[in-house]
C-alpha cells in the first residue's frame, strides 16, 4: 500500500494523501480497513491524536477480527493519553475489552488500560491492572518495558521491594542497553528508598553495554 511506504520513510504528509485518495476509490471491506488503520497511524506520527479518533471509530465498524479490533482500540486509547484526557482512554478501553477473548491481545490492551490509569492519576488501580496484564503478556522487547513501567509506579506507591523485584529482572537479562540502563536507574531510586545507598550507588556505577553473564 502506497501510504505505508511513505511512513516506512516518514513522508507522513504525502502518507496520508495517499490514504485518503485510497478511502475515497470505494475499496473492499478490508481494504478500507487496512486503510483507515494507515491513516490513523500515519496521524498519530505526525502527533495529530484529535484526527486519529475519527478514523478509527469508521475503521471499528467494519472491524471483525479480535486481532483488527484490539489494534484500533490500542491506538483509541493512546490517542486519548496523547491528548491529555487519560481517563476518557481508561474508560473508552473498559467499554470495549470484553470484545477480545485471546489472552495475549487482551494482555496488550490491559497494559495500555495501566497507562491510562497511570497518567490519570489512578496508580493503584494501574498497579493491579498492569500486573495481571503481565502474566499473559507475550514474550519480547515490550515485556522489558512493561516490567520497567510496572517497577516506576511500584515507587510511586511505595512499593520499592516490588521495583527492585522488576527491574533486577531487566537489568539482569538480555534486553536492550537502553532498557538495561533504564532498569538500573530505576534500581538505585529503589534502593534509595530502602535506604540502601551503597547498592543505590553501585547501581549508578555499573556499565550497561556488557550483557549479562558476560565475561570481562
Amino acid at each position: 500500500m502506497l501510504g505505508n511506504s511513505y511512513v516506512a520513510i516518514n513522508a507522513t504528509d504525502s502518507a496520508v494523501t495517499a490514504f485518503q485518495y485510497a478511502v475515497r476509490s470505494n475499496p473492499s471491506d478490508q481494504e478500507r480497513l487496512e486503510t483507515l488503520v494507515g491513516l490513523a497511524n500515519a496521524w498519530a506520527v505526525m502527533g495529530e491524536p484529535h484526527r486519529v479518533l475519527p478514523v478509527l471509530a469508521q475503521a471499528q465498524k467494519i472491524a471483525r477480527s479480535e486481532k483488527q479490533i484490539s489494534e484500533i482500540l490500542l491506538l483509541a486509547a493512546r490517542s486519548y493519553r496523547r491528548m491529555g484526557i487519560p481517563e476518557k482512554g481508561a474508560a473508552f478501553l473498559r467499554a470495549n475489552v470484553l470484545a477480545i477473548s485471546e489472552p495475549r491481545l487482551k494482555a496488550m490492551l490491559k497494559v495500555e488500560l495501566g497507562r491510562c490509569y497511570r497518567d490519570a492519576g489512578s496508580l493503584i488501580e494501574a498497579y493491579e491492572t498492569m500486573t495481571r496484564a503481565l502474566v499473559d503478556l507475550p514474550a519480547g522487547e515490550s515485556v522489558y518495558d512493561v516490567a520497567c513501567e510496572m517497577a516506576e509506579i511500584c515507587l510511586m506507591i511505595d512499593k520499592p521491594g516490588e521495583a527492585v523485584a522488576y527491574a533486577e529482572g531487566v537489568a539482569n537479562s538480555p534486553s536492550a542497553d537502553s532498557q538495561r540502563l533504564r532498569a538500573r536507574k530505576i534500581l538505585a531510586s529503589a534502593y534509595a528508598a530502602k535506604k540502601d545507598y551503597a547498592q543505590a550507588a553501585l547501581m549508578l556505577a555499573e556499565p550497561t553495554s556488557q550483557q549479562p553473564g558476560a565475561q570481562e
